[in-house]
C-alpha cells in the first residue's frame, strides 16, 4: 500500500468515524496530561483550598457550616468523588483531585465537538477538537485539581445545547450554565449572554417573555440554595453581590490602585492586551487574529453568540488584571470561543488547497507545537525537586525567607503527619466549627522580605518571631542581598551552609543557611560600630 493511500484512508477514517476519533483525540490529549503529572508531587494555592473544603464535607457528610470558598462548586462535587474512596494518605486524595480534573479537562472535547459543529463541517471541527485537546496551556491548568476544567467543560457543553435545533436541550443549557456558574461565578456572564441571544433567536416567538421568565426561573432555583447557604456561611451570597462589589471598587486613578488596593481601569487596559496576546501564543496565534475579522462577515444569531460570549465573557479576565493579577488563566474560558474563531482560517486554508492531506498535517503541527512548548515550559524535575526541599526546609526550620513560588509547597509539608487524627476528630468529636486546614500547626512559618534593604535589618526583625534559616536560590526576582548571599556566602561567617543542592544532583540550584545569632549579634555590633 503506496503512503498515499495510507494518508487517505487515515483522512476518510477521520472525517467519517468521528466517535473513533474523538476517543483517539482524547486519548492522546489525556496521556499527554498524564506525561506532565507527577504522582508524588501534591496541590498547592488555590487546589489545596478547595482539597480542604472537599476533605472537610466528605467527613462531615454536608458542607462546613462556617465557612465557604467564593466558588465552592468544584469541592462539593469534588466532596462527593472522596466520598467513594478510603484512602490512608492526603496524596491519593490530592492525586485523584487533579485526575478528575484531568479527566473534565479530555472530557470537553466532545461538546466542543458539537458546538463547532454549529458553525462548520465536520472535517473541520475535527481540528479544532485537536487544538483544545493539544493546548500546552489547557494541559498545565488540568494537572493543577482547580476548578477551571470543570467550568469550561459546563461552559462548553451549555452553548453546545443552546445552538441546539431542539427547544427543550436550549432550554437545558440554562440549567447547565446554572451549574456552570456554581463552579465560577463568571457563569453569570455566560447567563447573560444566552439571555441576549434567546430573545434574539426567538424573538418571532409569541410566548417569548413566558419562556424566558421559565428558564430564568429554573437558573435562579440552582443557584438559590447555594446562595443561602454562603450567605449563612459567609455573609455574602459571592453570586450578585460579589460582582457589584468588583464594579464599585473600578477606579481611573492607577495611584489610587496602588494606594488603596482599589481597582485601575488603565491598568485593566494595559494588562488586558498583553496577557491576551500571551495566552494565544503558541497555537492560537495563528488563527485567532485572522479569524476574528472573518467571523464579523458571518452575520448569523450563531456567529453573534460567539462575539457577545467574548465580550462579556472577558468583562471578568478584565477585572483580573486590573488588580492586577499576574496569571495567563483568566482567557482560558474562552478557548472554546478561540477554537471557533480558529477554524475561520483553517477553512480557508483547507479549502485552498483543495487537498484533504492538510488536515492532517494541521493536526501534526499542532500537536508538535505543544509538545515542543510543554517541554521548554513545564520542568517536572525542577517542581520535583522544590517539593523535596520544601519537605528538607520543615524538618530543620521555625521560620524561613519567602522563596515563593518554590516555598508554595511547605504548607503541604505538614499535612500528611496529621491526616490520619481528622478523620477521627470529625466523625468521633464531631467538630463541626473548624476545618482540617485550621488544625494544622504549620512547622515553618514564611516571613516576607518586602520593604526590606538588607538581611541584617530583615534577620533582626524577626529574631524573636523564629526565622531560623534562609533558603536562597539566586532567582533574579529575589532581593539583592539575598543574592548577594548566595554569590558571596563566604562573607557571611553567621551564616552556616546545611544544605547545596548541586552537592546533591538537584536540577533546583538552592542553598539553605542557619542563622548563628551568637555570631549575628557581634557581626551587627561591628557593623553599627563601622558604617
Amino acid at each position: 500500500m503506496s503512503s498515499s493511500n495510507l494518508i487517505n484512508k487515515k483522512l476518510f477514517f477521520i472525517q467519517n468515524k468521528i466517535f473513533f476519533s474523538l476517543l483517539i483525540i482524547g486519548l492522546i490529549g489525556f496521556s499527554l496530561r498524564l506525561c506532565f503529572f507527577d504522582f508524588e508531587i501534591p496541590i498547592h494555592n488555590d487546589a489545596l483550598g478547595f482539597f480542604f473544603y472537599a476533605s472537610d464535607a466528605s467527613f462531615l457528610g454536608n458542607l462546613p457550616p462556617n465557612y465557604s470558598p467564593a466558588n465552592n462548586g468544584w469541592p462539593a462535587f469534588l466532596s462527593i468523588i472522596f466520598s467513594f474512596f478510603k484512602f490512608e494518605d492526603t496524596l491519593s486524595y490530592m492525586n485523584l483531585q487533579r485526575l478528575t480534573s484531568i479527566i473534565f479537562s479530555s472530557l470537553t472535547i466532545i461538546p466542543l465537538f458539537y458546538l463547532c459543529n454549529r458553525f462548520f463541517a465536520k472535517k473541520y471541527c475535527i481540528v479544532a477538537v485537536c487544538i483544545f485537546a493539544f493546548e500546552p496551556r489547557l494541559i498545565q491548568n488540568s494537572i493543577l485539581g482547580i476548578s477551571d476544567p470543570l467550568y469550561i467543560f459546563l461552559l462548553t457543553s451549555s452553548l453546545a445545547l443552546f445552538l441546539s435545533s431542539s427547544k427543550k436541550l436550549v432550554y437545558f443549557s440554562f440549567i447547565i450554565c446554572g451549574l456552570a456558574t456554581l463552579v465560577r461565578s463568571e457563569g453569570l456572564f455566560l447567563f447573560l449572554t444566552l439571555s441576549i441571544i434567546f430573545f434574539i433567536r426567538f424573538r418571532k416567538d409569541k410566548l417569548i417573555i413566558l419562556k424566558y421568565i421559565f428558564v430564568l426561573s429554573v437558573f435562579v432555583l440552582i443557584l438559590f440554595p447555594m446562595a443561602l447557604y454562603k450567605i449563612d456561611a459567609t455573609g455574602t451570597d459571592n453570586f450578585i453581590m460579589r460582582i457589584f462589589t468588583s464594579a464599585s471598587n473600578f477606579s481611573n486613578d492607577p495611584t489610587e490602585n496602588q494606594t488603596n488596593s482599589s481597582l485601575s481601569i488603565i491598568t485593566g487596559i494595559e494588562n488586558f492586551p498583553k496577557y491576551l496576546g500571551w495566552d494565544l501564543i503558541p497555537i492560537f496565534i495563528f488563527f485567532v487574529p485572522i479569524g476574528f475579522f472573518m467571523i464579523f462577515k458571518d452575520r448569523t444569531y450563531q456567529t453573534l453568540l460567539v462575539i457577545s460570549s467574548l465580550i462579556l465573557m472577558s468583562l471578568p479576565a478584565f477585572y483580573a488584571y486590573s488588580i492586577p493579577l499576574h496569571e495567563t488563566r483568566y482567557f482560558y474560558f474562552l478557548y472554546p470561543l478561540f477554537c471557533i474563531i480558529s477554524l475561520y482560517p483553517i477553512k480557508k486554508i483547507i479549502d485552498k488547497f483543495n487537498n484533504q492531506k492538510i488536515i492532517l498535517l494541521l493536526i501534526i503541527f499542532i500537536l508538535l507545537l505543544s509538545v515542543t512548548f510543554l517541554i521548554f515550559k513545564m520542568d517536572v524535575s525542577y517542581q520535583h525537586d522544590a517539593y523535596l526541599i520544601a519537605n528538607y526546609v520543615s524538618k530543620i526550620a521555625t521560620g524561613v525567607n519567602d522563596y515563593s513560588p518554590e516555598s508554595i509547597y511547605l504548607e503541604t509539608t505538614d499535612i500528611p503527619s496529621k491526616w490520619n487524627n481528622f478523620n477521627n476528630y470529625f466523625l468521633q468529636e464531631r467538630f463541626f466549627n473548624t476545618s482540617i486546614r485550621s488544625m494544622i500547626d504549620h512547622n515553618t512559618i514564611l516571613f516576607s522580605v518586602t520593604n526590606f534593604n538588607s538581611l541584617e535589618d530583615f534577620i533582626s526583625e524577626h529574631k524573636e518571631s523564629g526565622l531560623s534559616h534562609l533558603v536562597i536560590d539566586g532567582s533574579n526576582t529575589r532581593s539583592e542581598f539575598l543574592n548577594h548571599v548566595f554569590i558571596f556566602e563566604e562573607e557571611y561567617s553567621f551564616l552556616i551552609k546545611q544544605f547545596d543542592s548541586k552537592n546533591e544532583g538537584y536540577v533546583y540550584d538552592v542553598k539553605i543557611f542557619k542563622i548563628d545569632y551568637d555570631k549575628f549579634e557581634l557581626f551587627y555590633e561591628k557593623l553599627n560600630e563601622n558604617p
